[in-house]
């Protein structure tokens, strides 16, 4: 009656536990078992070495629930096509990432952005709003992310159309929904809470390892560090007992903070690895383009596999017991929310200057200007547009033996495709997503 899902992943835990992830139903299929004999026999009933009909009645029915589990008869083959399908085209939010100011107080070593625009007009966001008035009974509801720049030197921008961008929704009974992504500089805790009554909840900010390092990478406009400064209004958000929101904090791991990580590390345990709202999130620094990063390029970390960093690192978050919550990384195991929102139709960057994106990556790449925001609320598009939202028309081999490629879809960045570069697997791969697994926090999973 059932098979095993051909999308399945499970590790045995030191501890003697099970962690299980069906990369089709994504990071609500995750599933933990505690009891060590219950483990050791539905891990083998996953690797196919015993048949499921083994197991009690209610974990066969745990199994089919979150999709371990499913009819002989089903083409998961040809439900992954339709749920990409549905991933691409089937945007239930409207989504925005919306560049209140394409300036930035920072000048750090690996910047790719050109700095050429400042604030969004008056002009432009008011286009910007009835362009939200106007197409928000399409979705469910409207995501924004402000980006920048540093989209906290324009405060007044973000608190003009987000109390425009609520006032809509309310009146449509839609869902809002925003974040930030800032250099936390600004942040200040009166900031915070002003950012808060909008209804921003989600932050991602920046801290590349202990104070050296990080005052080395991310310098101010002119030349002096940042760490302190961000520390101390983290510090300060942290005091205060919020909720809804979480925390990402982004390392953009270099040369010089992997060598000194174990410092770094005991800095970040000690101040923020006790506060579930806060959550470490790994990424390795790159030539992502820009004038800046040809003086900076002894200190990138140059391996064959992207996921060596993340491996290195994973190990030391479990060294110094570390967990991961509800982080970009959770994320990674969500299809609709790995699948870059670049490839996605109802996703836009908005520039400062009314210019529609679909990557935040290069707004120089002729290929990612693909329209125009008008006064009148209007989006025009440009034949560059199309060349976004199509999927892979190849199947790579690798890919389709792949367990993850329900996660990926495979498309992890149309940008890569659209410059010609190799596609490259997620972090969520291999060892990688083991030790993801092992590093979540218990509480993400359910335990059956």
């Amino acid at each position: 009656m059932y098979k095993n899902s051909v999308y399945n992943y499970s590790i045995l835990c030191s501890d003697g536990s099970l962690r299980m992830y069906n990369s089709m139903r994504g990071n609500r299929s995750l599933l933990c078992v505690m009891n060590q004999e219950k483990s050791k026999m539905i891990k083998n009933v996953l690797d196919g070495k015993e048949s499921y009909e083994i197991l009690p009645e209610n974990i066969i029915k745990a199994l089919v629930k979150y999709g371990y589990l499913v009819l002989k008869e089903n083409d998961e083959e040809k439900e992954l096509e339709i749920k990409t399908a549905e991933t691409i085209c089937g945007e239930k939010f409207l989504s925005l990432i919306i560049l209140p100011t394409e300036q930035c107080n920072f000048r750090c070593k690996y910047c790719y952005e050109k700095l050429k625009k400042g604030k969004m007009s008056e002009e432009t966001q008011n286009a910007l709003i009835d362009y939200v008035r106007k197409n928000i009974s399409q979705y469910i509801g409207l995501s924004v992310s402000w980006f920048g720049g540093e989209p906290l030197e324009a405060l007044d921008v973000i608190e003009n159309l987000s109390k425009k961008f609520i006032e809509i929704c309310k009146m449509a009974r839609k869902t809002y929904i925003a974040g930030i992504t800032t250099n936390g500089y600004n942040l200040d805790l009166e900031t915070f809470e002003k950012l808060y009554k909008l209804k921003i909840l989600s932050y991602q900010i920046t801290l590349d390892g202990y104070k050296t390092e990080h005052d080395r990478q991310r310098v101010l406009e002119n030349g002096e560090g940042s760490f302190d400064k961000i520390v101390t209004n983290l510090k300060n958000i942290k005091s205060k007992k919020t909720k809804g929101t979480t925390f990402i904090i982004r390392t953009n791991f270099t040369k010089s903070i992997i060598d000194n990580i174990d410092k770094y590390l005991s800095f970040y345990k000690e101040n923020f690895g006790n506060d579930m709202r806060f959550s470490f999130y790994i990424q390795k620094a790159g030539d992502w383009g820009g004038k800046y990063v040809a003086n900076f390029s002894d200190e990138l970390i140059r391996t064959k596999n992207s996921g060596d960093v993340h491996k290195y690192v994973l190990e030391k978050l479990k060294e110094y017991d570390i967990y991961l919550s509800y982080s970009s990384h959770y994320s990674e195991l969500e299809r609709e929310l790995n699948t870059c929102y670049a490839a996605k139709l109802g996703h836009f960057v908005i520039g400062s200057d009314g210019k529609i994106y679909k990557c935040t990556r290069d707004f120089e790449l002729p290929e990612n200007n693909v329209g125009q925001l008008y006064k009148n609320g209007q989006m025009i598009f440009n034949n560059n547009y199309n060349k976004w939202i199509n999927p892979l028309k190849t199947k790579n081999k690798k890919c389709m033996k792949c367990f993850n490629r329900a996660s990926c879809l495979p498309m992890k960045c149309p940008y890569q495709n659209l410059i010609c570069e190799e596609n490259q697997c997620p972090p969520m791969g291999g060892y990688n997503l083991y030790a993801f697994l092992e590093r979540f926090h218990i509480s993400l999973f359910t335990e059956i």
